[in-house]
């Protein structure tokens, strides 16, 4: 079997989803007939690296901006919308010292049902909303 994204071992979350996304971060995709040794595939490497500015992998710029959206046609205007992946359950706007607050779930660590965050956004006319920090996140295992 050829898994192209995803990695073979994935965690099963909460009994029922895998978390075995690369998330985007595969650059190339090589398909050659025959194994590939260790030698040949740390020579390939280095020549891959010698050839990178600085002779080092970039390391993707993962800051979550919203501008990367703008323009486009399919993202709806004016929703309220999560600024990177998905949300379930946005709870009514509160009105609270000037500003409508909205709550809702989502997984800031992929688009799939996980480690589930409230997300927290705020906006003084129900148009231009503004992401503030994460609400409220996991707590680890106190055990």
């Amino acid at each position: 079997m050829l898994l192209i994204g995803r990695h073979n071992r994935p965690t099963l979350l909460n009994g029922e989803f895998h978390a075995n996304m690369y998330m985007n971060l595969m650059d190339s995709l090589v398909i050659r007939p025959g194994t590939l040794d260790d030698t040949i595939a740390q020579r390939e490497h280095a020549e891959i690296l010698a050839a990178l500015p600085g002779h080092r992998v970039p390391r993707p710029d993962l800051a979550l901006n919203r501008s990367r959206f703008d323009g486009d046609r399919h993202r709806p205007q004016f929703h309220m919308l999560p600024p990177w992946h998905w949300m379930n359950e946005p709870h009514a706007p509160v009105y609270f010292k000037g500003k409508y607050h909205i709550f809702y779930q989502h997984d800031p660590l992929g688009p799939f049902w996980g480690q589930i965050h409230w997300g927290h956004a705020v906006s003084t006319d129900m148009v231009h909303w503004r992401d503030m920090p994460i609400a409220l996140a996991p707590a680890g295992d106190s055990k």
